[in-house]
Order: structure tokens, then sequence, then C-alpha cells
């Protein structure tokens, strides 16, 4: 990688012979030479790349790992953690769907920025979650898709009628990205000790997840308080879901069993920057949004171009077994109902409660919703 291995020795050299480089660059500072003008180093041949100043190789070169781009010019690189060498292409191979290696910033980024979003499989992404900022050009129900860049997965996101835009797939974050996904690891099915309350055993931790702030110190993969679970085949459908505690969900220690903190309208909790929990109860953006479309499940939630509901169920407090997977949905506000409970959203096959008191011990399922 020539930003990193071979840079550094091209710095080297630039200080080194930087009497030799003013002689053949007309005294002038590399900032205003043109794009694409040669300059001799000692025996080497180099060419300005851009503008900032990077130098290519204009003479045979032997890399370092042996990764080059042949031509009339070459060039050392290594490829970025998330991508793999192509020997026969001579290239980098991103890992990750939907990426391609960019050679310049030598990283892997979205392949393509449609003009409009790709409104049925997520194939082509319009950008990362964290830095896409264009919900007000949206019209009702227009759908994007956008990338969490914590671990490249990709979401559908929709406009509704309250004028915000909000994850209409359920997030599946678990884990960065070439790290540990705690919820597979730990939270497979008959594993629920294990994905709840990590490898501290059930006889230091209650079944359903933390009651205490050392216990909600506790994470469920390094990083992130809280606990998570990972809700795979139930009854031969594949939900691909998953379902957090409060403080997982909250990412606050002050979200523990037994607190009576209610967090703030903006709270982040395990979104991604520029994404918020929905705030709940009476006045909350998650009853503004039954308002608009009524709490008749058939009608907005259950429909898969609208709200989307996929019944991720819940993990039980009492045993913490995989429960109501398809016929029941929870998903956590960040209000507090009560020290024990959240104002969470609430969904059956036929009606639907914006204002639903579920304990935070239990595994809920999280819809972020656009700053």
């Amino acid at each position: 990688m020539l930003a990193g291995l071979f840079l550094a020795s091209v710095v080297s050299l630039v200080s080194v012979e930087m009497a030799q480089w003013q002689v053949e660059a007309a005294s002038r500072p590399l900032s205003e030479m043109a794009i694409g003008s040669h300059v001799v180093l000692g025996s080497q041949q180099f060419i300005k790349l851009n503008n900032n100043g990077l130098l290519m190789m204009a003479s045979t070169l032997s890399c370092p790992h042996g990764k080059m781009i042949a031509g009339e010019h070459v060039r050392c690189f290594d490829c970025p953690a998330d991508a793999t060498y192509d020997s026969t292409e001579i290239t980098c191979v991103c890992n990750n769907d939907g990426f391609v290696w960019d050679f310049e910033k030598n990283a892997c980024v979205i392949a393509k920025i449609p003009a409009q979003g790709d409104q049925t499989n997520c194939t082509q992404p319009v950008g990362y979650m964290d830095s896409w900022d264009d919900c007000a050009s949206l019209a009702e129900l227009e759908t994007v898709c956008l990338t969490d860049r914590r671990d490249y997965r990709t979401y559908k996101v929709r406009k509704f009628a309250d004028n915000k835009c909000w994850m209409v797939d359920s997030l599946r974050f678990g884990g960065t990205a070439g790290g540990i996904d705690g919820c597979l690891a730990y939270g497979g099915e008959g594993n629920f000790t294990t994905a709840w309350c990590e490898d501290s055993g059930a006889a230091s931790c209650t079944a359903g997840g933390s009651n205490s702030v050392e216990k909600a110190q506790e994470t469920f993969f390094p990083g992130y308080y809280g606990h998570c679970r990972y809700v795979g085949t139930v009854s031969n459908t594949l939900y691909n879901l998953y379902l957090y505690d409060w403080v997982a969900g909250m990412q606050s220690t002050l979200a523990y069993y037994g607190s009576a903190t209610t967090f703030a309208n903006t709270q982040q909790g395990i979104c991604p920057t520029g994404w918020h929990i929905p705030t709940g109860k009476t006045s909350g953006e998650f009853k503004i949004l039954a308002n608009s479309y009524g709490t008749t499940a058939g009608t907005f939630w259950t429909e898969s171009d609208k709200w989307n509901s996929q019944f991720s169920g819940n993990a039980a407090v009492a045993t913490g077994a995989l429960s109501a997977q398809g016929s029941r949905a929870y998903y956590w506000s960040s209000t507090a109902g009560s020290t024990i409970y959240d104002a969470s959203l609430y969904m059956t096959g036929t009606t639907v409660n914006p204002n639903f008191n579920y304990s935070k011990r239990g595994g809920s399922a999280v819809r972020c919703i656009k700053d």
C-alpha cells in the first residue's frame, strides 16, 4: 500500500534528496507541479499522482508483499482489513456485497450511488447511515437503502406521514466489522444464558437481563452495554432478527431494571450516529406515527411496503426463551414507563399499542429513526 509501506519510503527519499528534488523540479515545491510531472529521486523515477503529493513509481519496483498494479506505472499496495487480495486480477476484492475497493482511498466503498434509492432488495444503497441527510427530499412512503458503516449491513429506510425517516428493517447490529458479532456468537436457540448474560452464568445474572447498575455494565460484545439475542429460523421461517434488552437498546448503565431514567428525545442508543431510538408514551414518536396511520395492524403496520413489521416476538423475562415469533412484535422506545417497564410499541396481527408497558429485562427489536 503506497499510503503505508511504500509512501513511508517515498517521504524518506524526499527528505534525503531534497536538494536534488528542487533541481529536478526547477526549485518548485511539489504543490506547484502539474499532475503527471516526472521527477527523479536518486535512481528511481516518480510521477505526481494528485494534489495530495502522492507519487507513483514510473520504473520497475519489487513490492514488499508482491502486490502491485502493473502498466506504465507500478504501485505497491496492501488490501484493507475488509478485503481479500486477488492474485489473478492483482487487486483487492471487498468481502461485503455491494462494496468495491477504491484504489486511491485504499478502502472498500459503496459500489454505486444510484440516482434513486433501491426500493427492492437493497443491492444498491444510496449511502451510509451516519452521513446520509436527505430525508427532506423524500416523498411519503418513498424508500432508500442505507448501509451501517459499523458492520456494512444495509437497511431499508422509509419516510412516513410524520415527515420523518424510519428504518423499516429491524436493526441487526451485534458487532463491528472484523470483530465478533455477539448476537450470532452467543444468541442461538437454547443458548439464552450465554447470550443474555454473556459468560457470567445464571448464578450471577438474572434471567432476562440486567437488574442492577453493575450488571448493566455487562456487554454482549466488547465496547457496548447490554445483551442481545439472535432470532434465526423459527417454525421454518427465517427471521434473521436481533432482540436487545433495554440496556443494550439505550446503551447506558442508567437503563437497568429498576431505574427511573427517561432518555432524551434523541437518545442514539444502539443506533448508528445521526439516528436515535424512537420516543414513547402518549406524545412520543410511536404515538404520532399511530395517529397518522391508525392502530389496526393490517392497514399499515404489517405491509412490507410500509412499516414492514417482522413479528420478531420477544425474549421472555421469566425464562429467557424466545417467544411469540411470527405472532407479536415489540419495539423499544427511549421512554421509561416506570422503573421496571419501557413504553414500547407492541403489535399483534390485528392491533397496535404505541404505549405498551414491557419489562426492561425482556428482549425487543429496535427500529431507528433519523435525527
